[in-house]
């Protein structure tokens, strides 16, 4: 059996706000918050709302894309507002909507402002879960409830992947698809973590191949405990020594692992999650249909997050 839980909500606000505050870059935290706040310039919150009360730290970076919506597009208070509404119509619906409550529109603007402009509704509640599956013999099934069966066709242990250990640059996206290219899973992990970590998460992916800025290559080697891992460093005159001639690109079928995103390790060990090519390319159709359609014409200005997080998803969108 394999259980897991997750408790996030309680009688403390405050609280409950601050378990957000581990799980970004700890390191550099006031620079991130203000560079994102940053977006939201040339539209004041009004007055009155200064002080909304607790609330997560992302709360602040979501007022901070909003009025960055607001300023660039003209979007109004009341549009953001039927947009909750419209989906707060749909939850009543669906039976596994943590909320079912409709509101009109002006409940929306009337309910309890958490970061101006952004009122409850407008906002994901913060909310506990928990799962558990059991794996299981055909004759231990044939014992249980059978309503909620799952069949595993195939279970697949993604290893010998490329891990990048770097701050943002050309020669990051480089490897990402050279990587790809080349039919191997690329393990992009924070560049503020202590090469320890980066070693240890290593380890746990079994990368053969590790990328790291010249000046971190020493530090990570001092913890790497397999010789057989190959550190490179990523700079564009060690990539060059690199560069051959064109192989093509192998050929992946859609459930293979592509990226190996690692979390935070906040609450215990950093966990490895698995994301296939086909969910990769699912995001990337959805951020063109639904958030912000290029063409061959664009030119995009890309703010780049970490690459190792947000910022190298998002370069898909315009690969």
């Amino acid at each position: 059996m394999a259980v897991g839980a997750e408790k996030m909500s309680g009688p403390d606000k405050t609280r409950t706000a601050a378990i957000f505050d581990g799980s970004w870059d700890v390191h550099d935290v006031l620079r991130s918050t203000a560079t994102l706040l940053a977006l939201g310039e040339g539209i004041e919150t009004p007055a009155e709302f200064q002080d909304a009360g607790p609330h997560s730290v992302f709360m602040d970076v979501y007022q901070g894309f909003t009025k960055f919506h607001m300023r660039e597009f003209g979007t109004t208070v009341r549009q953001l507002a039927t947009v909750s509404s419209k989906n707060h119509v749909h939850s009543v619906d669906n039976l596994r909507s943590q909320y079912r409550q409709a509101y009109s529109v002006d409940e929306v603007l009337a309910a309890r402002m958490i970061a101006w402009p952004l009122t409850l509704p407008m906002c994901s509640p913060v909310s506990d879960g928990a799962a558990a599956a059991i794996v299981c013999s055909p004759a231990a099934l044939a014992k249980l409830h059978q309503s909620r069966v799952v069949q595993v066709r195939a279970s697949v242990l993604a290893a010998g992947g490329v891990l990048l250990w770097a701050g943002n640059s050309p020669e990051y996206i480089e490897v990402m698809f050279a990587a790809w290219f080349a039919g191997a899973v690329i393990v992009p992990v924070n560049f503020a973590l202590h090469p320890r970590e980066v070693a240890s998460i290593a380890e746990d992916c079994r990368a053969k191949v590790c990328f790291a800025t010249l000046e971190k290559i020493g530090e990570l080697q001092e913890f790497m405990s397999s010789e057989k891992r190959c550190t490179l460093p990523m700079d564009e005159t060690a990539l060059k020594t690199l560069r051959g001639e064109d192989r093509g690109v192998v050929d992946v079928e859609f459930s293979d692992v592509a990226w190996i995103f690692y979390t935070s390790g906040t609450t215990g060990r950093p966990k490895g999650a698995m994301l296939s090519h086909q969910n990769l390319l699912a995001m990337t159709f959805a951020f063109l249909a639904d958030v912000d359609a290029l063409s061959p014409h664009d030119c995009l200005f890309h703010l780049a997050p970490p690459q190792s997080h947000a910022g190298g998803l998002l370069m898909l969108r315009i690969s």
